[in-house]
This record gives C-alpha cells, structure tokens and sequence, in this order.
C-alpha cells in the first residue's frame, strides 16, 4: 500500500538576481533533512523525489540543461543537484563578497552576538582562509564598544570565542546599570523637589519679615527661578545623561561620561557638572578676582559678566571668605558712598562695583534703582545671579577726591568690592604696568633671514656616505605586494611624488632580487601619510655594525655644571644619510605606482639606529658644549 508523501514546498524561481543562488543551498539542505526523516536511502528515489517536489517550473529548467544524467558510478541526487546549482548561482566575485565584508559595522542597537552572527553569514561567500580571524579583526575595528575594541588590541591572542565572551559580558554590565540609574532616578526627584518647595517658604518667611528691606526681584528673576527648577530635573536615562547633559547611555559604560572625575562648582561634589547640579546652591561670602589664564582653584565658582551698554565678558574666580573673620589677607578699606560709609574690597580683577543687600540695606537715604541686562553667569552654566539693579553715587576715602561710580546690586549677603577703575582712580590700589623687553626672538628672526637656504627642503651630511653591509649568503626574497586602501592612494602618491623630487628615492628598473612590502600610516597632520617598509625579511640579510649609544649616565656626567640650553631636532635626520650605490638594492619597495628604492638611510633598517647615532656623534666631536642622542642634538654651555 502506498504511503502518502509529506507536504514540502516547491522551489520558487522567481527573485532577484544573485539571490536564488543562496536559497538554492538552504533548499537542498531542507529536503536533505527530509530524506533522512522519511528513511529514503536509495539514490535514486532520492532524485525523484527532489524532481517532484521542486515543482514545475524548476523541472522544465532541469530539462533544458545538460549533463544531468548519471554514470553508473556516479551518484544521481548528486549530479541532479549539481546540475540545478550551477544554473542557479551567479558568478561568484571574491572582490566584492570581501568588500561588502569590511564594510558591515556594528549597528546602535544591535548586540554583539547578532553582529557575530552577521559577520558569520557574509564570510561564507568570501573564501576565507582562517575565517575566525577575519571576523574577530572585523568584530575589533567595527564594534561599537571601546572597551572591547581595546581588548582585542591590547591582547592579541586572545580568541574570538573570548573576545565575543568579553563583549556579552559588557553588555549585560550596561543593562544592569542602567536598570539600577532608572530605579534612583525617582528618588533623585523626590529629593530635588523637597529642596525646592523648602527654599520657596524660606524665601516667603524673609519677606514678611522685612516687607521693606530690599525691591523685589525683577520679572528677569523670576523667570531665572523657574528655570532652575526646570534645569535641576533629572534627564531621562534613555536620552540624555543627568551628569553631563549629553547622549545616554555612553558608549563604554558611565566610565566614559565627560563628567566622570570632574567637580561640581556649585555643591563641592564629584562626578556631574554644575550646569545639571540637583543640589541646593551653596550661599557664601564671595571676593572676586581674576584669572584669565588660569584655572579657578578647587571649591571655587567662575563668574562671567556682561551688560548692554559695556562689552564686559571677563572671567572672575570667587573665592569664600567671612564677614565677621579677620580679613588682614584682603584688601578691605573704608569707602564712603553716598553719606554712608561702608567696608568695601578693592577687586584689581573686577570690572564692575559689585553691592549685595547687606551694604544696600545700609545707605541712608537708600538710592533709588534702575533696571540693567547686567547678568553673571555660572561658570559653565545658564544659570544667572540675580542682580536687582544699579544705581550711580558718590564715592570717595578719607584721603582722595569724590568721584562717581555706578554700583550693582545682588541678592544675598556674598560681600561687596569695588572694580579696578573705581580702586585706581581712589588710589587705592596702583596697577603696575608691565615692562617690554627686548627678547632674543629678533636675532633669530635676523638668522633664519639670513641662513634661509637652510630652513627649506631636506639636507644632506656633505662627505659621508652610508654602507649597508649586506650578507650574500642570505637567500633574497620577494615579498608580494601588499594592497593599499583606495581613500589613502592619493596622499601616498603625493608623499612619494616629494620623496623623490627630494632624492630620498628612486624608481628602479630591471630585476631586484630584494622587494619589501609597505605600510602606509596616518600622520597627526591632516592628509599626511607616513610611508613604512617592513624589511623583517631583509634585515636577516643585513649585518649590523654594533655602534655604543651614550647611556644617560654619560650625557649628565657631560652637562655637569651647564646653566645654558638648548636642543636641536633634525629634520628627517635618517634621510639626511646618503647610501651607496651597491646598498640601495636591499631597500627596494612595492607601490602600486612601481618598484622604488631609498637613495637615503631610511627607517626599517635593523642598523640604522646605531649608524646614524655613531655618524651624527663624529661630526660633533672636537665641538664643545655639543652632545647628541640619535637626531636630538644637546647644545649646552655654562654661562
């Protein structure tokens, strides 16, 4: 009795181009797995069935090729499938698998498995020799984590199955992280708002207190304090970051935070900038002074001023101090202002008078004041220091002459100074002004004019010649070239194009039994390239002449009792060495613009350190006051 067939799809031959090829192959190994469910072992029903299920229009194709009936001794599943696979796959191009290989990165959101995984089904089609290793150096070069990449770099032999162990392992330490930053993030926000609502009643208890003391602040103010409120509320941990403001979470966990280490000039504390600060601002007593090229000591504020009608934006460090402390390290003095005399700090760094409402509340008659766009600026901050106005008076000491200054007033009680015009001009202060001396910048200037021909181009040691001393007994070898990428071609076709108009190389004609592969660097220099020969093969080749390189030891021994330096650095020191005739052949080199060799001692040879130390050494010896080490020379004297 027969049994009724499986239900098993046929083989769709409508798709795209190159892509039926790879469909062709999960097909056959589906209907492999089918034969060996049903127990079918015979060849031969093996092909009919896979005739069969394939459908009609695969049939109709099976027709038309050739070869598709078997010998005795061959298998006729085997050659059935062979036949439809060669008509399925596209011509294969190695280059371009390779290609859409290097440029498959690691995705924002996708995992270090599903990358692997990625990388694994791209390979099948490149004809990797050692696949692993192609993937782990895609996985380290592409990968989105730095740390990891940092593993793979620091360790080279460390497996792909390591590697990826590292790289699962990072990303379960994130998630729990951030697991952990979501469930403090409502309490952080309790926290925040119960300061908040404390400081409003605080503020509201002052004012019935002493409805008269100060004007209340200005609809600018008011606008800054809802604004704090809003700034101080904790970022959403899935788009910006509550400690620095920026893009959440950090590629390599909160260890690459900007903020990390960093103080917060506004509470004392560690690890957040002040801009994103949840904690109540400190109030204290504040004197201010200048650093314009300094950074502000720890436990300071900077504040930055400007106003509509001056161009005042200097930077001011604030530095505690206490009203009622003895303030012998300040400069306080006795200032009239108005009728009223009051203890005011002589600010050489200040560039506007600065009153809080202490020293306002004091002046009788109390002036009237006008409203400014003065704003001070938290140091890295759009937070502002609530000024109230300003008003102009009399100002005068007990041993100058009155003169009129314009005073701005702040909320709080941080102390008052008066800025470096106002202290000058009551001679309370005397700015020293500084002296210009001559410096010795113009008789360089006068001797890079006069030596110009020597600050151009490349040199070269006149009367000395370098001899590579070459084994001959040592087999040559040409090594192959070595592919350089296309988006570098063009600097290194430039570098080349100097280094010859400079006769560091030559092309090179005919048969040479030595070729060495490049390597070609990016410089620090923006569209500069640094041209690397690996010569490992040809320096077995290459006997080395043993030179002593000075010891530091020596070169103290040799400064003792110098009070004058200066070094020099060559310029391309090594190219500086011309190379004989019959040693140029060694250092010959593969472009893809053509064989070239060195004219000049290049960098690779195993001994051109000591060469060029011993070389450079004996042209300085019989000068004194002169010591080098390799292409830094030392020139010293004692007076």
């Amino acid at each position: 009795m027969a049994k009724a067939l499986p239900h098993f799809p046929p083989f769709d031959i409508s798709d795209e181009p190159g892509a039926k090829g790879p469909r062709w192959k999960k097909y056959i190994t589906r209907f492999k797995n089918l034969m060996v469910a049903m127990n079918i072992t015979d060849a031969a029903r093996q092909r009919a069935l896979l005739l069969h299920y394939v459908g009609e229009d695969t049939n109709e194709i099976f027709d038309t090729l050739p070869n598709t009936e078997a010998a005795e001794d061959e298998n006729t599943l085997t050659k059935a499938i062979d036949a439809l696979t060669v008509h399925f796959e596209d011509k294969k191009n190695i280059v371009f698998e390779e290609y859409q290989f290097r440029q498959a990165r690691q995705e924002e959101d996708e995992t270090i498995q599903a990358y692997h995984t990625r990388l694994k089904k791209l390979a099948q089609t490149c004809e990797f020799a050692d696949v692993d290793r192609e993937i782990k150096a895609q996985v380290i070069q592409h990968c989105t984590s730095t740390k990891l990449r940092r593993k793979g770099l620091n360790d080279p032999t460390v497996s792909l199955k390591d590697l990826l162990d590292y790289g699962r392992t990072l990303e379960l330490t994130e998630t729990r992280i951030i697991d952990l930053e979501q469930s403090d993030k409502a309490v952080n926000k309790l926290r925040h708002t119960t300061g908040t609502k404390r400081h409003f009643n605080s503020n509201t208890r002052d004012n019935h207190m002493k409805p008269n003391a100060v004007p209340k602040p200005t609809q600018g103010h008011k606008k800054h304090n809802d604004k704090k409120e809003t700034e101080g509320k904790p970022r959403k941990s899935n788009s910006t970051c509550r400690n620095c403001g920026k893009k959440y979470p950090h590629d390599g966990g909160m260890l690459k935070c900007p903020a990390q280490g960093s103080e917060c000039y506004n509470c004392g504390k560690f690890n957040h900038f002040a801009k994103y600060c949840m904690s109540k601002p400190r109030q204290e007593n504040v004197t201010g002074t200048r650093h314009s090229d300094r950074k502000p000591a720890r436990r300071s504020g900077l504040r930055k001023l400007s106003d509509d009608s001056e161009s005042d934006e200097d930077v001011f460090t604030l530095s505690p101090y206490s009203i009622g402390n003895n303030h012998s390290k300040h400069p306080m003095f006795k200032v009239r202002v108005n009728d009223t005399w009051l203890d005011l700090l002589a600010d050489s760094g200040s560039s506007i008078n600065l009153l809080d409402c202490k020293s306002f509340n004091k002046l009788k008659p109390r002036p009237t004041l006008e409203p400014t766009n003065v704003k001070i600026y938290l140091y890295k901050s759009d937070d502002t220091l609530p000024i109230l106005g300003k008003f102009t008076a009399r100002v005068e000491t007990t041993d100058t002459q009155t003169i009129e200054a314009t005073f701005y007033v702040t909320e709080g009680t941080g102390g008052s100074i008066l800025s470096w015009r106002t202290s000058e001009a009551l001679e309370l202060i005397k700015i020293a002004r500084p002296l210009i001396t001559p410096t010795s910048d113009d008789r360089v200037d006068q001797l890079v004019r006069q030596y110009d021909d020597l600050f151009h181009g490349l040199g070269k040691l006149k009367g000395r010649q370098v001899k590579i001393h070459i084994d001959e007994t040592v087999q040559p070898v040409a090594q192959p070239h070595r592919r350089v990428p296309f988006h570098v071609r063009k600097q290194l076709e430039e570098q080349l194009e100097k280094d010859e108009q400079q006769g560091v190389i030559e092309r090179v004609d005919g048969p040479t039994p030595w070729v060495s592969p490049i390597v070609v660097a990016p410089k620090r220099e923006p569209g500069k390239v640094r041209v690397c020969i690996d010569m490992r093969q040809a320096n077995k080749a290459i006997q080395r002449e043993r030179h002593l390189t000075p010891t530091i030891k020596q070169i103290i021994k040799a400064l003792n009792g110098a009070t004058v330096f200066r070094k020099l650095d060559l310029n391309q020191g090594y190219n500086q060495l011309k190379l004989t005739a019959e040693s140029r052949y060694i250092t010959t080199f593969s472009t893809h613009l053509g064989l070239r060799r060195y004219t000049r001692l290049n960098f690779g040879v195993s001994s051109a350190a000591e060469i060029f130390q011993n070389i450079i050494c004996e042209t300085l010896a019989g000068i004194p006051g002169a010591i080098n080490l390799s292409d830094d020379i030392l020139v010293f004297d004692q007076s």
